[in-house]
């Protein structure tokens, strides 16, 4: 890897002060560089641009390494960000790939299994090593899957299955499956969202949401709207619902009084709603492509109006995308999120959260995503895996660069 500066500061060869800081153009006549003795603002560009590429091999890893031991100007955001390699590893369900698109992905809280959906009506468990990815189990749901998680306990050993007007609970071990009775007009089509202590399960209704008890399998309560609820997500208290309906509203029940507490308006088109553990931001994506991030604290329930129209201030709008967003999720340790959009080809990103940006140089134009349907990332997002429409699941390990 070869470079050459543009321009030489003027103080690096007589010491001179800063006051008497001076740009003049050089021109370099071999292909080596020499980064001279000081660091300066052109320096800190290129590590930023160099540290945000994929790393394939360990040569150009040390190169960076390199690169990065003659600078030390760059701001604290951005080396926690920028400072990323993607590895691709075996994939998750190379000794069963799945005959049909792969409609969801999801990790074990202990991050030692995977479990992945997809219309060909199975479950399919893998022990995820990076290596041989062994298959565990095989469930067979007859109906296509739409939405798989596992319960939130790391001794658990249950699963969650939506599929076709049902939702399902699986034992791993026992290869075992239990219907649950829900009530008439109760939509499982649009999957499912789980409380953090995993007590509930929340399944969207046309315009309610059934709370079912994950120890009795049974509905307990009904939290209402006046319109069809697009998307929910539990807060991260578990007393607390966030959800988005068709008319623009962004509700706040109280799952003890089954109350809605406060609304907002601003959140039309809103068709994946995300809140991250620890984070206290609310992640939003639209049928338009665009993914906003909300600071809960900031969010104006007065119904205030801007410029004219109702609208709230988004932290962050990211538009890397132009398609409507089918898949929204985070790691459970809530520093990173997956957005994709399962209409265009390659269309993925992931948001670093502290720093409130998108990772950039990936995925390239090289990586084989394919339409992604589905993704999950680990505990700690060090583990990333995607489903695809050729019944794929892709395994990216994600390492910080120190």
């Amino acid at each position: 890897m070869t470079s050459r500066r543009v321009w030489k500061d003027h103080h690096e060869n007589n010491g001179a002060g800063v006051e008497h800081l001076k740009k003049r153009k050089i021109t370099v006549k071999d292909t080596a560089f020499d980064y001279g003795e000081g660091p300066t603002a052109y320096n800190a560009r290129r590590e930023i641009a160099w540290l945000s590429t994929t790393i394939e091999n360990s040569n150009e890893l040390r190169e960076v390494e390199l690169v990065k031991h003659n600078i030390s100007c760059v701001a604290e955001p951005f080396r926690r960000y920028e400072r990323m390699a993607f590895s691709r590893v075996p994939d998750i369900n190379a000794e069963d790939v799945s005959k049909s698109v792969v409609t969801a992905v999801n990790f074990h809280p202990g991050d030692e299994l995977v479990c992945t959906g997809g219309l060909d009506t199975h479950v399919r468990i893998f022990k995820v090593d990076c290596k041989a990815n062994e298959k565990v189990h095989t469930l067979a749901v007859g109906a296509p899957v739409f939405q798989v998680e596992f319960c939130r306990v790391n001794s658990s050993n249950h699963i969650i299955v939506a599929g076709r007007e049902q939702l399902l609970f699986g034992h791993v071990e026992k290869n075992v499956i239990e219907k649950v009775m829900l009530a008439k007009g109760t939509y499982t089509n649009a999957g499912f969202i789980q409380s953090p202590d995993s007590a509930f399960i929340g399944v969207i209704g046309s315009s309610q949401l059934t709370l079912i008890s994950q120890k009795s399998r049974t509905g307990v309560m009904t939290l209402r709207s006046n319109s069809r609820i697009k998307a929910a997500s539990f807060d991260i208290d578990g007393h607390h619902v966030f959800g988005c309906t068709d008319d623009g509203f962004l509700h706040y029940w109280d799952i003890r009084t089954q109350r809605c507490v406060k609304s907002a308006p601003g959140f039309g088109g809103v068709k994946k709603l995300c809140v991250p553990e620890s984070s206290g931001k609310i992640i939003t994506g639209c049928d338009n492509g665009i993914t906003q991030v909300f600071s809960i604290d900031s969010i104006d329930w007065s119904g205030r109006r801007y410029d004219g129209k109702v609208a709230q201030r988004a932290e962050k709008t990211l538009s890397n995308l132009c398609s409507e967003i089918t898949t929204l999720e985070t790691s459970r340790k809530g520093d990173v999120i997956a957005f994709a959009s399962s209409l265009k080809r390659n269309s993925l990103r992931l948001f670093h959260i502290p720093s409130l940006k998108v990772i950039e140089k990936w995925p390239t134009a090289s990586t084989p995503l394919n339409y992604v349907s589905a993704c999950a990332l680990n505990y700690d997002g060090s583990l990333l895996a995607i489903g695809n429409t050729r019944g794929r699941v892709l395994a990216y390990r994600i390492s910080t660069l120190q």
